[in-house]
């Protein structure tokens, strides 16, 4: 393992290179990467970097499966929705199937929607995909996970 550190600026282009790297060197073996995004304001940049070239040409998003490992519990058109912030500076910019998003469901109820999504998860890993390829975490302002 080997540890990097980076200045702030540094930060987004430096994990938008080794992200690029890994989703490329992912597909040369494997018919798809997937992928759980985090929401709130710590990817808010590596997605705008993502969307923009020369990231955006570089990744085979038709391949690219996008999962959430968080989302809040908030209509799709609220400011706070993880999807909404991700769609609005990544996804709608990205040439990616809309049947490879697995948005979380918030236009039910609580219940039904954690009851969908882990339908979702189990219909979608199976033997030949156990695991995420990548999974983004944030860290709110006030130390919270996610």
């Amino acid at each position: 393992m080997h540890l990097h550190i980076y200045k702030a600026a540094e930060t987004t282009i430096a994990l938008a290179d080794w992200m690029t790297s890994l989703i490329q060197k992912t597909l040369e073996v494997k018919d798809r990467f997937t992928i759980a995004l985090s929401g709130g304001e710590t990817p808010k940049k590596l997605y705008q970097a993502l969307a923009s070239d020369p990231y955006r040409e570089k990744i085979n998003w038709s391949r690219l499966h996008i999962f959430w490992g968080d989302e809040r519990y908030v209509p799709f058109d609220d400011e706070r929705n993880n999807a909404k912030m991700a769609y609005d500076n990544l996804l709608s910019h990205v040439n990616i199937p809309e049947a490879n998003i697995h948005k979380v469901w918030t236009d039910i109820t609580p219940e039904g929607s954690a009851k969908q999504y882990e339908k979702i998860l189990h219909q979608y890993f199976d033997d030949r995909q156990t695991t995420f390829d990548l999974i983004l975490l944030g860290m709110g302002e006030d130390g919270h996970k996610f």
